[in-house]
């Protein structure tokens, strides 16, 4: 019995000894055929005949499915052969299985770019720059800021955008432009405000009368008599002018307070409003913040004083910063100021030069430009040399000088430019939503 097992025993060892010596002979079978085809693959590339290379590193690919390199000589293959589809198909498989493979997203990239996909590009090299930290990464996405595309319509005018939309001016009417650069409100009226979110309604005059249009450009509020002028909604109430004095109305046109000679709408609780030659902050409640006392309270071009907690006014030839509770914000003085528009960097001008200050009153970026414009959505144009560009936050050039003018950015990128006598929008890919 003891003599049997020893050549049970035997055997078993024989057999596995054959099966690992089978196995390695298979290995360095599989392992040499991968690299002759490799090599055949390289040869056949070297010489241009993809055809050839294709199906090499085809098979070399089969035999080794996780050597990326092969796969991204196929990938190359592919594209050289005018196959560009699969070129696509195969660097995106590599990143979706790989996704801290550098030379994917390069390759990719710069695809996209040769080929004038630069939304692609960026958008590649940003999806790169959230799982790789490398040199080249950031080299190209730092490169690739400056890339655009033009989107709307070309315009005479603007003003800026607000909550989404942007009202345009097309010969001697106005209308509104939408947050993707799509025209949403013909321009056909001779003054048109902000769209309200709380309303859902937008201010415009037709030439007789002033009411408000809904979202679909139908008429939607109309008051009893005839206003000289209405204004945006906001909190809840929206300025009027009713026989030569202005205050607010709420949406079922109750008046209040119509004893000014202007007022604007609410933004973070306050409004401004004048009577005679000066002017004063109220509060929601309609009661006064600060005296009488100021030359100026400084407007947006959509006429909102407050789009941030910080508030330009103007007193003895000067500007300078209060609070929405009328309390003084900072030292600083300046010539000429424009409004926040928002929680970003305001253009503050010093003798013959434009800086930049925070809502907190201090100098953010030095005194050194022509002309500027307050940041909005991380970007802000200036003037060099007569014409504008466009910066950063950091001070970082976005656009080189090339515009006739610049105005403010919005939060999907589309920023208003001006060539000549023509305004229109470009949107930055580097600023766009991916959503």
């Amino acid at each position: 019995m003891n003599k049997d097992m020893r050549y049970i025993t035997i055997l078993i060892i024989g057999i596995s000894l054959i099966g690992t010596i089978s196995f390695v002979n298979n290995f360095d079978n599989i392992d040499t055929a991968f690299n002759e085809n490799v090599t055949l693959g390289d040869k056949a590339y070297k010489k241009e005949i993809y055809i050839d290379a294709i199906e090499y590193y085809g098979e070399a690919s089969k035999s080794n499915p996780s050597n990326i390199d092969v796969k991204i000589k196929l990938a190359d293959s592919y594209l050289k052969l005018g196959n560009n589809s699969q070129f696509e198909s195969i660097l995106k498989n590599i990143i979706n299985s790989n996704e801290e493979n550098e030379t994917a997203y390069l390759k990719l990239a710069q695809y996209y770019e040769r080929n004038g996909n630069f939304q692609q590009a960026y958008k590649t090299i940003l999806d790169a720059k959230g799982v790789i930290n490398s040199k080249k990464i950031n080299t190209l996405f730092e490169s690739y800021k400056s890339f655009y595309q033009v989107v709307g319509a070309y315009v005479e005018d603007v003003t800026q955008w607000r909550g989404g939309y942007l009202p345009i001016r097309k010969g001697e009417t106005w209308g509104l432009m939408n947050n993707t650069g799509s025209i949403i409100v013909d321009s056909i009226y001779k003054e048109i405000g902000c769209f309200s979110y709380e309303e859902r309604v937008t201010p415009v005059f037709d030439g007789s009368l002033w009411h408000y249009i809904d979202e679909s450009g139908y008429k939607k509020l109309v008051g009893d008599h005839v206003y000289s002028y209405l204004g945006n909604f906001t909190s809840g109430y929206a300025p009027a002018c009713y026989n030569d004095k202005y205050g607010w109305i709420d949406r079922s046109f109750n008046e209040y307070r119509m004893e000014y000679d202007y007022t604007t709408p609410f933004c973070n609780g306050v409004a401004a409003v004048k009577r005679g030659e000066k002017w004063a902050l109220v509060n929601e409640e309609l009661k006064q913040i600060t005296k009488f006392k100021f030359d100026e309270i400084v407007l947006d071009e959509n006429g909102f004083c407050a789009n941030t907690k910080s508030i330009f006014v103007k007193e003895k030839g000067k500007y300078y910063l209060i609070g929405i509770d009328g309390k003084r914000i900072g030292k600083l003085k300046f010539d000429d100021v424009r409004a926040f528009n928002g929680n970003q960097y305001a253009a503050v001008k010093k003798g013959d030069k434009w800086g930049y200050i925070d809502t907190a009153g201090k100098l953010a970026i030095k005194y050194q430009y022509e002309d500027a414009r307050s940041f909005a959505n991380g970007v802000a144009g200036y003037k060099d040399n007569g014409v504008w560009g466009v910066i950063d936050q950091n001070n970082d050039v976005i656009l080189e000088p090339m515009f006739d003018d610049v105005k403010t950015m919005n939060s999907n990128g589309i920023l208003i430019i001006k060539n000549g006598e023509i305004w229109q929008c470009i949107q930055l890919y580097a600023f766009m939503n991916y959503d």
